[in-house]
């Protein structure tokens, strides 16, 4: 989900985004966990703790040329683009604009339904707790090499994040990693977030919740 969080939605010059949309945090580490040179600061997003580590993308991205993250940057490079060329303006613009604009509210009700109904059944849950324990052990194996690391929760439309899936989720990483230290505080309660289906934050709201762990990361 935090694919959205486009990186020119911060101020650090540096941040990259290697979240992959329909995929696992469990990737991105292990691509980051390849290469010798590590970044100082890793976030992780824990909303999608049901999908394993995607092997096939680690062997492709993993650590294969003298610079770190290199593969990324012409698919970054890529996406910007097309991007730009689908809204006509910059993402700076956007970040100026768009948190002043009043909250559009959309109709979500049948992306939520769908989504309600596949939330409620509990057979992902052996593959959400072997994936914690992987987790655990990435997190782990990179705080031992000097990382610090973060872990935090997208807020949810709705109900969505009281359903069986969310809520496990929740409870599996909460449990795994207990200590408060190890977690953005973020209250999105406060924030005037919209949704433009069950998954994904408008493009306002994702500016805002960018920026909100904008101003956590300037003060770490």
């Amino acid at each position: 989900m935090t694919f959205r969080l486009y990186e020119g939605y911060f101020s650090q010059p540096r941040l990259r985004n290697l979240s992959i949309s329909g995929g696992s945090p469990l990737t991105g580490l292990a691509i980051i966990a390849s290469y010798e040179s590590l970044p100082r600061l890793i976030l992780v997003e824990t909303n999608i703790m049901s999908r394993p580590v995607d092997a096939a993308l680690v062997d492709q991205f993993g650590k294969n040329s003298a610079e770190p993250y290199k593969w990324f940057r012409p698919a970054r490079a890529a996406i910007s683009l097309a991007y730009y060329r689908i809204k006509y303006k910059s993402e700076a613009e956007n970040v100026e604009r768009l948190p002043k604009l009043e909250p559009v509210d959309y109709n979500i009700s049948d992306s939520v339904s769908f989504t309600m109904k596949e939330y409620a059944s509990s057979k992902l849950d052996m593959a959400m707790r072997q994936n914690t324990e992987d987790l655990k052990r990435l997190i782990e194996s990179l705080e031992r090499r000097g990382c610090k690391i973060q872990l935090y929760e997208l807020p949810y439309p709705d109900k969505l994040g009281e359903t069986h899936y969310a809520v496990t989720a929740r409870n599996l990483v909460r449990t795994a990693f207990p200590d408060s230290q190890n977690w953005l505080k973020i209250d999105h309660q406060e924030l005037p977030l919209r949704w433009l289906d069950a998954s994904h934050m408008d493009e306002r709201s994702s500016i805002i919740f960018a920026k909100e762990i904008d101003q956590i990361i300037r003060m770490m």
